[in-house]
């Protein structure tokens, strides 16, 4: 049984409370939160970030670069199957595998 619900309506998230007893969280709707840190999240698998908003000044101070050879990541949280639609991210920075970059920031419109 997972410690977090479903689904998130209207309400602040403290991301790296919902990830202290397992770094992934999955299968979760998140929709019209406000997702705060301090807290680095990775899109493991499966995950839609849809008309959302981020606090990041810029690209590069928002995305930390993940090298492909690392099978390893401790510290951060990990989303699988989950959706974001109409949230805002505060204090929140996205590892991606350096062969997603490409993709992910063109989903960015960058």
């Amino acid at each position: 049984m997972k410690p977090y619900p479903s689904e998130a309506r209207n309400e602040v998230v403290e991301i790296s409370r919902w990830a202290i007893n397992d770094p992934l969280i999955e299968g979760v709707e998140f929709v019209n939160c406000t997702i705060v840190g301090p807290a680095v999240i990775v899109l493991v698998e499966g995950v839609s970030i849809i008309n959302c908003g981020w606090d990041a000044p810029d690209w590069d101070a928002l995305v930390w670069t993940i090298p492909d050879a690392r099978e390893l990541i401790v510290g951060a949280v990990g989303l699988k199957n989950c959706t974001f639609s109409s949230c805002q991210f505060r204090n929140i920075g996205l590892g991606v595998k350096e062969s997603d970059v490409p993709d992910v920031r063109a989903g960015f419109g960058l």
